[in-house]
């Protein structure tokens, strides 16, 4: 009975600390992503965008990202019959911390490009309060701004919002003045 019940008591103390929770820590990126719009806001201000870009109408241009365990595959592809037709692609490694928010931070890192530098594509945006303009958009993958990218899903895993990994931060014109930071909007495919 003494040991009984000094068993008892060190499985009691050795329990502590031990936390029982429901909570999903899984890589809800894993698939393949389809860039459906960009939006773009003034540095201080994450809520009210001042341009919005919507590729999903444009049935010719294909951006796509494909999360593959812990590397990606970055492609763009336009057939648009335009001067600035253009394609891209690029492979990298990536790490995020999945601790079941849907949402955080990820680092994308050794970034290849597989073919051209800069594919650069004209695209009309939606200002915040009416009117817009056209934006040429950097759509080449760049390392320089792959960091720290805040990232957030939905909670039926179908969409998923990644700030902007290249040098593109909104057009010259007077709404953004190259100066904004800008956020894709990806459905799952």
């Amino acid at each position: 009975m003494k040991y009984f019940v000094s068993f008892s008591v060190f499985l009691l103390l050795s329990s502590c600390g031990l936390k029982v929770t429901n909570e999903i820590d899984d890589n809800v990126l894993l698939g393949s992503w389809k860039l459906d719009s960009i939006q773009c806001f003034q540095p201080n201000d994450n809520q009210n965008f001042v341009e919005s870009y919507d590729i999903s109408v444009d049935e010719s241009l294909d951006i796509t990202i494909d999360f593959i365990s812990s590397s990606i595959q970055y492609m763009v592809s336009s057939d648009r019959n335009m001067s600035d037709d253009c394609s891209t692609s690029s492979t990298a490694m990536y790490k995020a911390d999945f601790n079941g928010t849907g949402a955080g931070l990820v680092d994308i890192y050794q970034v290849v490009l597989g073919s051209i530098e800069k594919c650069k594509i004209e695209v009309p945006f939606t200002g915040n309060g009416g009117g817009g303009g056209t934006g040429s958009i950097n759509l080449t993958m760049n390392s320089n701004y792959s960091r720290d990218l805040n990232w957030s899903i939905s909670d039926d895993r179908e969409t998923l919002i990644l700030d902007f990994f290249t040098d593109f931060k909104g057009s010259d014109s007077s709404y953004c003045n190259g100066l904004c930071n800008c956020k894709g909007t990806y459905a799952k495919k």
